[in-house]
């Protein structure tokens, strides 16, 4: 056959095999079939990812991450009729904006892009990308990295003059494991409301609509409303599930809720202790506002859309 002619001899069918010339013979074809299968696997990997920006890349050109109510009832359908995920969708949005132009070549799979899509600096992401493609990393090692924080990250310079900082306005995350629900993430509705089918337990689920707990982010027909809302978008795009901790429900019948992800993690436990905290996110990004903790026995309702004759709050641009 010609495939053995160039690389090395292979004895004619009238030889007699030696069990040293059997076991060479059976080391070279073993060789032949896995270096085929691994580039078979690199190059179905590489053209997942090319498939992945090309697909967010379209969806950006038809702008159905822009329309709140259209965009996002299409994206459903969309999800629905080619049996995927939503947050796949979004993850493939995310993809294209994030990597602007032609897919990236580092040779990682686009499991590590998912979790690449976590890191909001982009020096940071820059680093781990890199870092994960030199050193082989698996998407496991890659999630332990991003979790360490092992980006070395430079200590800014030192101002001339003292600058006093504002304190970080922090939420209290909620600690009472009763209340705990795992839940899927149906639609991002807006920046501070989403659309969720939430485990009850007992093999009961309810899909529901979860209004984040003492925050408020900008009417979604602004252009920081949809700043909001695509963050969100963004953020949960990258995990599978969310961990939501919910009591009460505001005048409109939402639940008010305190929600927790952790991109990589399937342990509800895990992220409802260890996860990354949403509520809080939007606020120390700029995308929303604090509000104060409802008074114990007065109705929850907190926070509210301001008014058009409301004095003006100030978002991040």
């Amino acid at each position: 056959m010609e495939i053995f002619a160039t690389h090395g001899h292979v004895p004619s069918p009238n030889t007699a095999l030696t069990p040293a010339a059997y076991q060479r013979l059976l080391a070279h074809v073993r060789g032949l079939l896995q270096r085929g299968r691994l580039r078979a696997e690199l190059a179905f990997a590489q053209q997942l990812v090319a498939t992945y920006h090309a697909l967010g890349a379209y969806l950006l050109e038809q702008e159905l991450t822009d329309n709140a109510g259209y965009g996002a009832a299409t994206l459903q359908r969309l999800a629905d009729d080619l049996r995927v995920s939503q947050n796949v969708l979004y993850a493939a949005v995310s993809f294209a904006r994030t990597y602007r132009g032609a897919p990236p070549e580092s040779g990682l799979r686009w499991a590590h892009y998912r979790e690449l899509l976590t890191v909001h600096d982009p020096k940071a992401r820059g680093w781990y990308e890199s870092e994960a493609a030199k050193q082989g990393w698996t998407r496991n090692q890659l999630v332990e990295a991003i979790r360490a924080k092992r980006f070395p990250a430079h200590s800014p310079p030192k101002p001339k003059r003292p600058v006093r900082k504002k304190r970080a306005k922090r939420l209290e995350p909620p600690s009472d494991p009763m209340h705990y629900y795992k839940a899927r993430v149906v639609r991002v509705i807006d920046g501070d409301t989403l659309l969720a089918d939430v485990d009850l337990g007992f093999g009961i689920r309810k899909e529901q609509r979860l209004r984040l707990a003492l925050l408020d982010t900008p009417e979604i027909d602004t252009p920081a409303g949809a700043k909001a809302k695509q963050y969100v978008q963004d953020r949960l795009a990258t995990v599978e599930f969310i961990v939501v901790r919910t009591v009460k429900t505001d005048l409109h019948g939402r639940f008010v809720a305190d929600v927790f992800y952790l991109p990589g993690e399937p342990d509800k436990h895990i992220v409802s202790t260890q996860g990354l905290y949403l509520n809080q996110e939007l606020i120390d990004q700029g995308h929303a506002i604090r509000c104060r903790r409802p008074q114990k026995g007065r109705h929850v309702d907190c926070p509210l859309k301001p008014s058009s004759a409301a004095a003006p709050r100030t978002y991040a641009s």
